[in-house]
């Protein structure tokens, strides 16, 4: 996705110093070719490979979905997702001024509506951006 945020609201490290994020959740929204990807997974030869089992089991539906923090006062909110540009798959984290702004950031397409995958749950210490980009980098989908 390719969100232009209004100045200010994507915040760049320096603007975090110090903000500990306390809380965390997981957003979703749909990709732009769901119902084709779907369609993909249902069709008859998909069927007799028993693609659908094991399409969901290693990748779920075929929504995007990232990761959110927030701090204590709800003002920051970090997030971070995998991205691709230009073929190359790759993991991004950011800090927002904002929900609305982190939210945004993962939408798929205009019009886009989201919902939570995992909801607010107290992070089991507070951590620095810094410490979650070292956290998203962990992700085996990285290496």
């Amino acid at each position: 996705p390719c969100t232009v945020f209004p100045s200010g609201v994507r915040l760049i490290d320096s603007e975090v110093d110090g903000v500990k994020f306390v809380e965390k959740a997981v957003v979703a929204c749909p990709l732009p070719m769901k119902a084709w990807i779907e369609f993909g997974r249902w069709n008859p030869l998909s069927l007799i490979l028993l693609a659908p089992a094991w399409s969901y089991h290693l990748s779920g539906p075929a929504d995007h979905w990232w990761f959110i923090a927030r701090s204590a006062d709800h003002m920051y909110y970090y997030a971070a997702q995998f991205v691709s540009d230009d073929g190359r798959n790759h993991v991004t984290g950011h800090a927002f001024l904002g929900m609305w702004a982190a939210i945004a950031s993962g939408l798929q397409y205009q019009g886009s509506h989201w919902w939570y995958a995992r909801d607010w749950a107290p992070c089991r210490r507070p951590r620095l951006k810094r410490d979650l980009d070292s956290l998203v980098l962990l992700n085996p989908a990285v290496s």
